[in-house]
């Protein structure tokens, strides 16, 4: 669905309706979330959430197909590239660039449909890499109500919580 931006009040008022999932408060002091009917009766739906998300959209959407991006990249080397984003400051980018490895371990801790490493300059390949590993059979409908969801979730280090026997794609 497309981005949409609401107050604190109303994003908390959707929020206990059970009209968003992946809800998560940032350091910035804004919320994030999914709006829950941008999921429902969809055959896919791509998004990138923290893995608190994760967990909350598999809690929604049980048969979601997801994959965790695992850079290989050194945090500094991250951190440089999030600052020629421009869309962050320094001590963010920092910030995010120095919790990588713990973000790592917490994501295999999770459980991930499977695993592709991430590098820069290389990331077509981790696209192909997604696209072929994703679940190609559409999602059944029972009297319309989504009852299965195939879905891809990227994970970003900046957020990134699995089975060490999954599939890693080099």
């Amino acid at each position: 669905g497309e981005r949409i931006f609401v107050t604190p009040e109303q994003f908390k008022k959707m929020s206990a309706a059970g009209d968003l999932i992946a809800v998560q408060l940032q350091h910035s002091g804004n919320y994030y979330g999914r709006r829950k009917e941008d999921f429902e009766g969809a055959g896919y739906v791509i998004v990138d959430v923290s893995l608190k998300g994760v967990k909350q959209i598999k809690s929604v959407f049980p048969g979601a197909f997801t994959i965790f991006l695992e850079p290989v990249e050194d945090p500094e080397t991250i951190r440089q590239r999030i600052l020629r984003r421009g869309d962050i400051s320094a001590q963010e980018a920092t910030g995010r660039a120095s919790i990588i490895p713990q973000m790592i371990a917490a994501s295999k801790k999770m459980e991930f449909d499977a695993r592709i490493q991430t590098q820069q300059g290389k990331f077509d390949y981790a696209a192909q890499r997604a696209y072929e590993l994703i679940p190609k059979k559409n999602p059944d409908h029972d009297s319309g109500k989504l009852t299965d969801l195939h879905m891809l979730a990227k994970y970003t280090v900046e957020e990134l919580e699995n089975d060490n026997d999954l599939p890693t794609v080099a």
